[in-house]
């Protein structure tokens, strides 16, 4: 097709076009040629397959009927200016509800846990524990977890309960948790179950 000014307008189509009719699809290929790519923002997807997968063992649960999990919900501001408007609005990943009581707040990280580095924090980014802190404060929350990928090099290490250190009469825990996703059922089963532990 001859390009001029009228079809200017179409170059980034025609260049599409041209890359699915050779078939230069999201590859690996060498050289300098141009094609289609693909990206995702994994966050969001890890965050789907987790909330997915919770979702449906909810509704295996004995308690089903009690339980309901919410996503981004609800919103809360972090801070108040001085015209008592809120600012910083948080947004956590999960929060899981037992009747009108929540009781747990479950934020997703897709980042590689490396224990081999650490036994202790195994790249644990100190920025997820202060943001999982402003959740409990500002939700009035005690059940905070850590949602990893898990991966083989978590095989032999046993996951971490941290208890967030306070001068006041706080007891806010924060669960480390790897979720397998290759057997989703058995991971979102096992993590639902975590979070009636103490619980009456």
């Amino acid at each position: 097709m001859p390009r001029h000014r009228l079809t200017r307008r179409y170059d980034r189509l025609l260049r599409m076009a041209s890359w699915l009719l050779r078939l230069l699809g999201p590859d690996v290929h060498g050289g300098a040629e141009e094609g289609l790519g693909l990206t995702f923002d994994m966050n969001r997807l890890f965050q789907e397959a987790v909330s997915v997968a919770l979702g449906a063992a909810i509704r295996r649960h004995a308690r089903h009927q009690q339980l309901r999990l919410t996503r981004e919900q609800p919103v809360r501001a972090l801070v108040k200016d001085a015209s008592e408007t809120g600012r910083f609005m948080l947004r956590p990943d999960l929060c899981l509800w037992l009747e009108d009581q929540l009781i747990a707040i479950l934020d997703t990280k897709w980042k590689r846990l490396s224990p081999v580095h650490d036994q202790h924090k195994a790249d644990i980014s100190q920025a997820d524990l202060y943001q999982l802190l402003a959740y409990g404060h500002a939700y009035g929350c005690d059940r905070l977890v850590l949602i990893y990928p898990h991966h083989p090099g978590l095989q032999d290490w046993s996951l971490p309960r941290f208890r967030y250190c306070s001068s006041t009469p706080s007891d806010i825990a924060l669960q480390v948790a790897a979720f397998d996703l290759q057997a989703s059922r058995c991971a979102a089963d096992q993590l639902l179950e975590q979070q009636f532990d103490g619980l009456g």
